[in-house]
């Protein structure tokens, strides 16, 4: 199940480091507000910043008793990628993984079902109310989950989705803190009701990130009149990482040492049309 993982790549050098300064995140991670929303166009690089994001929260966690939960959807693989009942299915294996006494609340329903004659095969709706059960009886200093492309499931599986951790975030629990961070595109019809939730344009942050990425791709020779093209790439990328990233090494595969800033322009605009 964590096949999409695996596929995203590792962020450049010195980029997704803009998110540990901001101050949305400062207020996800000190517990101000315990759900963030990472909302972005596509090809903006949301996938990346989660991927970047989990590595980062694994070393933080690495001597805490909170424990790292993670998902990432995949749109493109198997049910078992792509649906509520994977995310369910994953983070509930993972929760019992980290606590075995969360086996307890597993066990007692599969064995009332096998008892009754019934087969044993749970319905993603049976899933998430295990698991979000298992989320209020939890004991132990905190529960922090990422998840990955929320977007990848239905509409409906979205709303109901956001709705039931909201509820989770906003119960009173016994000493136990939940933070939950995920990552979609824009929902218009979908928002944040709770007091408890942040939602983060990641396309309005990332402009630093796409520059220096130009910078580090395009050749030094080339660096005389980088400030404009920079400026450039930015304005037009206008938020989309993956169109800068291609534009940027299509650029220094056909960059000339005489090119001149029309022919570069007359590129730049071929690229829009894409």
């Amino acid at each position: 199940m964590m096949a999409r993982e695996e596929i995203i790549s590792r962020p450049e050098s010195q980029t997704c480091r803009w998110i540990y300064g901001d101050p949305q995140y400062q207020r996800w991670v000190t517990n101000q507000n315990r759900l963030l929303w990472i909302k972005g166009i596509p090809g903006a690089g949301k996938s990346v910043l989660m991927k970047s994001l989990y590595e980062q929260r694994k070393l933080d966690l690495a001597n805490c008793s909170t424990l790292l939960l993670r998902f990432f959807f995949n749109g493109r693989g198997s049910d078992m990628e792509s649906s509520p009942e994977a995310l369910y299915r994953t983070l509930t294996y993972s929760l019992i993984a980290l606590d075995p006494a969360m086996l307890f609340h597993v066990l007692l329903l599969y064995l009332e079902r096998e008892n009754r004659g019934f087969a044993v095969r749970w319905k993603p709706g049976e899933l998430a109310n295990i698991f979000h059960r298992m989320l209020e009886e939890f004991q132990s200093c905190g529960i922090e989950i990422l998840i990955d492309a929320l977007d990848e499931c239905s509409d409906n599986e979205v709303h109901e989705t956001v709705r039931r951790f909201e509820r989770s975030i906003q119960e009173p629990r016994n000493g136990t803190t939940l933070r939950v961070c995920w990552s979609s595109r824009f929902y218009p019809h979908i928002s944040l009701v709770g007091v408890q939730g942040m939602e983060m344009v990641l396309n309005t942050k990332n402009s630093e990130d796409i520059l220096r990425f130009a910078r580090k791709t395009l050749p030094l020779d080339f660096s005389r009149e980088f400030e404009f093209i920079g400026r450039e790439i930015i304005r037009r990328a206008n938020g989309a990482f993956l169109w800068a990233s291609l534009v940027s090494q299509r650029l220094r595969e056909l960059l000339m040492p005489a090119m001149k800033l029309n022919n570069f322009l007359i590129f730049l605009n071929l690229y829009r049309m894409i």
